[in-house]
């Protein structure tokens, strides 16, 4: 086997690959990626069994032939050569290595033999479309932060997508019990359905998602997703389970709102939370009086710390609560625009926050009692 390729887009597609393989495999093979060269391409293949990753890329093929090698080892490798390098690939006489050869640069790489490469097995889509790449990335990149981390809570951990039930909006949601991101788009689909992304599926989709700019294929079997960009596919298992009936736990929009400047609401919330250690939730109360939000935290054995912010309200409100800082900042981060509004309550119930321009995504922070 012998190819050479422009490095940028192999080093997209290795990175991808990385993404996907087992770190740690029962299996030594799911810790690598297959090389396939024939034509005018290579076939780049990674999978851990639950989610399997294809791309193809240029090449000029000077002797066809296939390489199952270490991902880690290539993606070091091809990271560390320069950007405007034309990579050289080719294996050796003994057939025990591939070599890389960059510039002056040359790695010798191991390769796995006597394996076969897993195949990835039938796909049976039940329901495809087709959304702006652009789409996708809104979907996932504002909700990703809420998903749990919790093993136990397994429907929490990833992101529910799902057609609204007047079928006219493509929705994202996520939330840990907590926190909860809600995302919705106009769309038109051709069937209902719902489902849940697992984490890993939604970290490596929006690693593709950072520079495309097309459409998205989109496929759905009782138990996968297909997601087809064209030259590179993604494949992911997903979550099984019953995600919870999220809409009762948005807060209605009322009049009893405060508007704040995004980064000073950000920024104040930063510099209170530091009067915690980082080992301990970090505990923010609020207090809203006289167009002044007061932020304040205590901790005895470390101290205490205050700041006022100019709001905006409506009407004259009284209220305070607590949260924690991480999630405040975390909402506001996520909301676009220069101004973000609060939607309030009572002390024991949610606050709502979103962008006054895009009522379309919205983040709920629970509180805390303190």
């Amino acid at each position: 086997m012998h190819f050479s390729l422009a490095r940028a887009p192999f080093l997209v597609a290795v990175t991808s690959a990385h993404g996907v393989v087992d770190r740690r495999p029962a299996v030594p093979v799911l810790s690598h990626v297959l090389l396939e060269a024939a034509g005018d391409q290579i076939t780049l293949r990674a999978t851990d069994l639950d989610h399997a990753f294809v791309a193809r890329i240029p090449a000029a093929v000077d002797i066809p032939g296939t390489a199952i090698v270490l991902a880690q080892t290539l993606y070091d490798a091809l990271r560390k050569v320069n950007n405007d390098n034309t990579v050289h690939l080719s294996i050796d006489e003994e057939g025990k290595t591939l070599v890389l050869k960059a510039g002056r640069s040359r790695f010798s790489l191991t390769l796995l033999k006597d394996v076969d490469f897993p195949e990835e097995g039938a796909f049976a889509a039940g329901t495809t479309f087709s959304l702006p790449s652009s789409t996708l990335r809104l979907l996932l990149d504002k909700t990703r932060f809420a998903i749990s981390t919790e093993e136990t809570r397994y429907a929490l951990n990833g992101v529910y997508l799902h057609t609204s039930s007047e079928g006219d909006a493509l929705c994202a949601v996520a939330t840990d019990g907590h926190r909860m991101a809600v995302v919705s788009v106009p769309f038109s689909a051709p069937a209902p359905f719902s489902l849940i992304l697992a984490r890993k599926t939604v970290v490596e989709t929006l690693k593709l998602l950072e520079k495309e700019e097309g459409e998205c294929t989109v496929s759905l079997s009782a138990a996968q997703i297909r997601l087809d960009f064209g030259d590179r596919v993604l494949t992911g298992r997903l979550v099984e389970g019953e995600f919870p009936k999220y809409a009762r736990a948005v807060p209605e929009r009322s009049e009893s709102f405060f508007d704040i400047n995004r980064r000073a609401f950000i920024e104040g919330v930063d510099r209170i939370s530091v009067i915690s250690s980082e080992e301990i939730v970090r505990v923010v109360r609020l207090k809203l009086c006289d167009n002044l939000l007061q932020l304040s935290s205590v901790r005895h054995e470390f101290g205490a710390a205050e700041e006022e912010l100019d709001v905006v309200c409506p009407s004259a409100i009284s209220w305070e609560a607590g949260f924690n800082g991480r999630y405040l900042g975390d909402a506001a981060e996520h909301v676009d625009g220069e101004t973000v509004r609060v939607y309030l309550t009572d002390a024991l119930a949610p606050i709502r926050l979103e962008s006054p321009e895009k009522e379309n995504i919205s983040f709920v922070v629970m509180p805390m009692r303190v």
